[in-house]
């Protein structure tokens, strides 16, 4: 039987699992669903114990044990834009959320006067 690995994350999957984290903060709805699908997870795993886990493979170790300085700079050049365009994506959506508040309450002081 072999021996199941714990395989680390990939930086992607940590981002998304964070952007998800902090949208569930503000949205009961997406918490609600994401509770449920962890619970569904936790039974999945339960049931396929001796299931063989799925490694994905890193794309960088196609090039062996010599990686190129390049491709390892492209990979953290790719994830720190990665997390900045996370970031920015989160800035406009606050953005939108403000000035739709702000269209309301214009609308609301139009039809007080």
């Amino acid at each position: 039987r072999p021996e199941k690995k714990y395989e680390k994350p990939s930086p992607l999957a940590r981002l998304r699992q964070r952007a998800l984290t902090k949208a569930a903060e503000r949205d009961p709805k997406l918490k609600e669903i994401m509770q449920k699908k962890n619970m569904m997870q936790s039974r999945k795993a339960e049931t396929t114990e001796d299931d063989d886990t799925k490694v994905l493979e890193d794309p960088v170790s196609w090039f062996g044990c010599l990686i190129p300085r390049d491709v390892r700079n492209a990979k953290k050049d790719f994830s720190l834009g990665l997390e900045k365009l996370l970031r920015v994506a989160e800035l406009r959506r606050q953005m939108d959320k403000k000035e739709n508040r702000i269209r309301k309450l214009k609308q609301q002081l139009v039809k007080a006067e």
